[in-house]
């Protein structure tokens, strides 16, 4: 089950639940409230067809929002979201709601959908890196004041042989 639906479904229960509060509200003024000689207190609603009513949203939205848990756990298994999981069987009421809103979207193993910064005029990750020869710096003749040699050997005089 898609992550929209079960937010759906699960938002929905939660519409059918306050709507059931408010019913069950209105149903209790009225109400008689008997306690018999064993000391058990009974108490009737006031308005009776009003609290069916009420009942019968509860269970609705009790069965709406069992069919959303029961998607969002097949989701995390088949996305291998292992801790999402739990949290949904231990604590389904506020994970789902956590769920609904924040939950993963991708699988476990797969890494996240980012673009690392490029900065202009470097390689991308795609393209091949070309070998390239470090500049060197301009070098003076041998035996120049620069040359990284130093001053060159003395020579013999001309005609000499040594």
């Amino acid at each position: 089950m898609s992550k929209a639906l079960s937010r759906n479904l699960y938002l929905i229960s939660i519409g059918i639940v306050i709507l059931a509060i408010i019913f069950t509200a209105f149903s209790i003024p009225g109400g008689t409230t008997t306690t018999n000689a064993n000391g058990v207190t009974t108490t009737t609603p006031g308005n009776g067809a009003l609290f069916a009513i009420a009942i019968i949203l509860y269970i609705i939205a009790a069965i709406l929002s069992f069919i959303a848990w029961v998607g969002a756990l097949i989701r995390m298994a088949e996305l291998r979201q292992w801790v999402w999981f739990i949290f949904l069987l231990i604590f389904s009421g506020i994970t789902m709601l956590f769920y609904i809103f924040i939950g993963p979207t991708t699988p476990a193993d797969q890494p996240a959908a980012y673009q690392p910064y490029q900065q202009p005029g470097m390689l991308g990750p795609s393209q091949p890196i070309q070998p390239q020869q470090p500049p060197q710096p301009p070098q003076a003749p041998y035996g120049g004041p620069s040359s990284p040699y130093g001053p060159p050997p003395p020579q013999p005089p001309a005609g000499s042989q040594g």
